[in-house]
């Protein structure tokens, strides 16, 4: 579905807002989310196949994720366990 209509709106610099909201009621955000705080756990080697997989069909709405999901690497590496059950339940 995501690779429907990518190129046109691609050509015509429009937002994949439709597809955005699909990816977000997938559920896809909280996938690098520590299983502990609820999320899925994956590594980042499935992260990046995931995204990968998404960009092959859609790559503007490939890159959209990519600031989240390294907020998220930054808090699992650097945050507190305060921090990290306050934001990753966001």
């Amino acid at each position: 579905d995501f690779r429907r209509d990518s190129a046109l709106r691609d050509r015509e610099r429009r937002l994949p807002l439709a597809e955005l909201d699909v990816f977000s009621r997938s559920g896809l955000w909280g996938i690098s989310v520590p299983k502990e705080y609820g999320g899925a756990g994956v590594s980042n080697v499935t992260l990046a196949k995931v995204t990968a997989l998404i960009a092959q069909a859609d790559a503007s709405l490939g890159q959209i994720p990519q600031n989240h999901f390294y907020a998220l690497e930054v808090l699992r590496v650097n945050g507190n366990p305060e921090q990290q059950k306050r934001l990753y339940a966001e």
